[in-house]
Formats: C-alpha cells, sequence, structure tokens
C-alpha cells in the first residue's frame, strides 16, 4: 500500500471510530439528564415565567411549553423537589417534558449546523461540495461538547443552534442570496431566540451586525450594502422587541446587581487576600484574612463570603464591592489587563483551550492543574460529561480529540501547497476577498463574545463559547475531504512514457 492508501486509510478509520463512539454515546445519554446547578433555576423559572436580570426569558417558555405538551408538570415539580432534597445527581427518572427537551435542542442543533454548511461551503465550478458539507455536518453535530450541551437542561445548546442561524442568516440575506425569502426569517427568528435565551447576547448580536454592516459597506457591492441596512434595520427592530419581552418578565429575585456581580467576578477576583492588608479596617473588622482566601479559592465561593460580609445587606454589599475594586484596581491592575486578553485569546481558540488544557490536567494530575489554572470550567464540563458511561466518555473524547489532529495536519498541509503556488492568479485573490466577506459575521459574533465573558468574569468556560469551538472545528474539518480522496491518475500513455 502507497503512503497515500496508508493516510486514507488511517484517517478513515479515525472518523470511523469517531462516528461510533458519539453514536453509542448519543444512544445511551439521551433521557440523562447532566447534572449542573442552573438547571434547578430554569425549572424554577419555568412555574412563573419570571426572570432575573442574569436570565433570559425562553429557556422557560420553552421548557413550560413542553411541560404542557407531554402533561409532565406535575412530575416535573417533583423531579425539582427531590433534586433540591438530595442534590442534582441524584438518581431519579426524568421527565417526559425534558426528554422532549433534549430531543428539541438535538433538532435544532442539527437545523443550525445544516444551514450553516450549507450558506458557508460553496460548490465548485463543475464539482458539487455536498459529500464535503454532508461529512461537515455529521462531524460537528457528533462533537462532544455540541452533544453534551445540547442534552443539558440550559441555554447553552439552543444558543449554540441560534448563533449558527443567525451568523449564517446575516451572511444569506446580505453576501449570498441563495435562499432571498429564508434568510431575512432566519435572522429575525435566531436574534430574537438568542437576545431571550441569554441576555449579554444583546451586546453581542448587536457589535457583530454593526461590524458586518461597515464592513460590508467599506468592501462589498452597492446591492451588498444596501442589502446590510435593512438587515441592520431588521435586527435593531428584532433587539427592540426581544428587550421588550425581557423587561416584561422581568422581576426583583434577591440576587446582586449583574455589575457588583461582575466587579466581583472580573476585578476582585482573586486578589481579595493580596490586597487584604490595604483594606480600611471596619472591612479587616468583618473579613478575615481566611475569609479572603476563601473568597479566592472560587467564583461560587467568593459570592458567599461576600454575602457573610454584608449579612446581606444590599448597602453594605455596594459600599464592600466599591471599596475592594477601588484597591485592587489600583495595585492589581496590569495583571487584571492581562488575564482579560488572555482570557479573550482562550474564548476565541475554545477549541484549542478546551483540549489543551484537558491534555495538561491528564498529564499533570489535579494538584498540579490547580495552581496552573484556578479557576477552570474544563474539568468541570468533561465531569459533567462522563457522569454516565465513564468509560465511553472518556474514548468519546479521545476520539474527538484524533479527529482534531488529522484534520489540523491536513489543513497544514494545504496551507503548504497554497503557499507553493505564488504570486497567485488575479482570480483567486477575489475569491479569497469575496470568502472574507462572507465569513465576517463569524469571525465577529466569535470575537466579541470572546471578549464579553472575558471582561465579564474570570472564568475560561467552553459552554459560553461553543459558537467559536464550532467554528474552529468547521474550518479545519474542510480539509478531511482531501485526505480521503483519492489523487488522479495519470493517463496510461503518460505512465507509460513516464
Amino acid at each position: 500500500m502507497s503512503r497515500a492508501g496508508i493516510i486514507r486509510a488511517g484517517v478513515a478509520a479515525t472518523l470511523l471510530v469517531y462516528g461510533v463512539a458519539a453514536s453509542v454515546w448519543l444512544t445511551v445519554n439521551v433521557g440523562v439528564v447532566p447534572s449542573y446547578g442552573d438547571t434547578a433555576g430554569y425549572l424554577k423559572h419555568m412555574q412563573d415565567l419570571e426572570v432575573d436580570a442574569y436570565r433570559g426569558f425562553v429557556y422557560p417558555v420553552v421548557l413550560a411549553a413542553a411541560a404542557h405538551v407531554t402533561g409532565s408538570r406535575e412530575s416535573l415539580a417533583q423531579y425539582r423537589q427531590r433534586a433540591a432534597e438530595c442534590g442534582p445527581a441524584c438518581p431519579q427518572e426524568t421527565p417526559a417534558a425534558l426528554v422532549a427537551v433534549q430531543l428539541l435542542q438535538l433538532a435544532a442543533s442539527l437545523l443550525g449546523l445544516f444551514y450553516f454548511v450549507r450558506v458557508f461551503v460553496r460548490d465548485e465550478p463543475g464539482r458539487s461540495r455536498s459529500r464535503q458539507r454532508l461529512l461537515l455536518l455529521t462531524l460537528l453535530f457528533l462533537d462532544p461538547l455540541v452533544a453534551h450541551f445540547n442534552l443539558s437542561i440550559l441555554t447553552d445548546g439552543l444558543a449554540l443552534s441560534a448563533s449558527l442561524g443567525f451568523a449564517a442568516a446575516l451572511t444569506d440575506a446580505v453576501v449570498e442570496r441563495r435562499h432571498p425569502r429564508l434568510a431575512p426569517l432566519v435572522l429575525v427568528a435566531s436574534t430574537f431566540v438568542l437576545v431571550g435565551l441569554r441576555p449579554e447576547k444583546r451586546y453581542v448580536v448587536a457589535a457583530t451586525v454593526v461590524t458586518a454592516v461597515a464592513v460590508w459597506s467599506w468592501r462589498a457591492t452597492s446591492d451588498a450594502r444596501r442589502r446590510s441596512l435593512v438587515a441592520l434595520g431588521l435586527v435593531g427592530a428584532t433587539l427592540v422587541l426581544a428587550l421588550l419581552a425581557q423587561s416584561r418578565l422581568e422581576a426583583p429575585s434577591g440576587r446582586a446587581p449583574v455589575l457588583t456581580t461582575i466587579v466581583h467576578q472580573r476585578i476582585v477576583y482573586p486578589h481579595l487576600e493580596e490586597i487584604h492588608p490595604d483594606l480600611p479596617h471596619h472591612w479587616k473588622a468583618r473579613l478575615s484574612i481566611e475569609m479572603a482566601a476563601d473568597y479566592d479559592e472560587h467564583i461560587i465561593r467568593a459570592r458567599k463570603v461576600v454575602a457573610r460580609v454584608a449579612a446581606g445587606d444590599a448597602e453594605l454589599t455596594r459600599w464592600f464591592t466599591e471599596d475592594t475594586a477601588r484597591i485592587a484596581l489600583r495595585q492589581k491592575w496590569p495583571a487584571i489587563l492581562l488575564d482579560i486578553v488572555k482570557d479573550s485569546v482562550e474564548n476565541f481558540f475554545a477549541t484549542l483551550s478546551f483540549y489543551g488544557r484537558v491534555g495538561l490536567w491528564s498529564i499533570a494530575g489535579d494538584a498540579a492543574f490547580e495552581r496552573m489554572f484556578v479557576p477552570d470550567g474544563s474539568r468541570w464540563t468533561v465531569s459533567r460529561l462522563s457522569m454516565h458511561a465513564p468509560q465511553l466518555s472518556r474514548l468519546y473524547l479521545c476520539a474527538a480529540a484524533g479527529v482534531l489532529v488529522v484534520a489540523a495536519c491536513g489543513c497544514a498541509a494545504q496551507i503548504a501547497r497554497s503557499a507553493r503556488h505564488r504570486p497567485r492568479p488575479p482570480e483567486r485573490v477575489r475569491a479569497d476577498r469575496d470568502c472574507a466577506l462572507r465569513f465576517v459575521p463569524v469571525v465577529s459574533f466569535a470575537a466579541f463574545n470572546a471578549v464579553a465573558f472575558a471582561a465579564t468574569a474570570d472564568l475560561v468556560h467552553v459552554r459560553y463559547v461553543l459558537f467559536a469551538h464550532v467554528a474552529f472545528l468547521a474550518v479545519l474539518y474542510a480539509s478531511l475531504p482531501s485526505l480521503l480522496r483519492r489523487a488522479p491518475q495519470p493517463p496510461a500513455s503518460e505512465a507509460g512514457r513516464r
């Protein structure tokens, strides 16, 4: 067997193991709800459809609709009560409504990925790329992080599907024009769902559409400029409607204001122990050095320490936040700024961050890893993903990492081949420019979303940047068909002369 044949066989075997592991994992995990603390919060909001400033209104509505359709509202209440009594990992039967939501999220993911791949993978002149689109769709749908969060009772799975639809519809409506009637509808629906699912997405969506319109107004054709302004108007109007709906359903929850939480998560944490000697005496009387060290252990603990210091008093919480933030900024602003940049880069390259952290964890162990990365969302994600069938889950993650390495090698080989063909012909330069214009919403959304989370919390967690993860995988996986394709054989007469 030739070297090319060995490479093709290795790639095919890797994809086969990945596909089988993913299919079996999905089969045994449908109906199993991963244990996340936020799940109980959404089940609570489902009861009265009232939310606070931290949560959007769409997911409680989805849960309530599923409970109504399946007739399982009572079993959902019992499920929530039992989870509150013995923990979210307490073994109990999953209500039909939650299984229905899992299936809905899987279907939405499939539709979002299909539209995303359809828009961004073009047919070449004289050659259809339908097989490449099918392979890409399958690999992305079976990705362990995509599959896991589609089975979680959290907003992240639906938010990913809406994000994919938003970016694809924006490009389709302005640049591609493949579905001139469908694209505006998807753009409006995905914007409304996305903003209604996660409150911070209002800023990401607004920044993305403004950036895309600015770039297209500068570089695109006059027709595309006009269509971009129409898209801007649609997204703006939809944003207003979603915000109005959110305001109608918001109610006081007793939690600290969002800005207070952001200040603690991004500025004070994890520096409270270091700045403790410089705190005013009245705060030192309430906050021991041991409590400050406990605050710096984890973001969740930080909130509990603040509640103890302020004794639940809103005014004391505000004063404590202002004083500690002012001292932390004065002493630690270079470290805070550098950490925001570092977290933004990790969030943008979410795939490399996740697998890199998990790899370091598996090699270095818990103690060494905690000294390098505190806090960290990667280990928590792996632990939730592996709760049911842990051995299969490890095989699944390893197979996904193997596909990622193979795809990276294929992508590097393609880049090396294209670098040898210099200078590029004019038509290739135009094609590359058109391709860059098509991907403006994708890059912008991933970048603004990465910065949004880095600027509001000292926590790198792949669940909040799944869109960047999927977009990165799509770029790498696009090289896989070239590794599976047989090289064209020379004609027999030419082979004979050689």
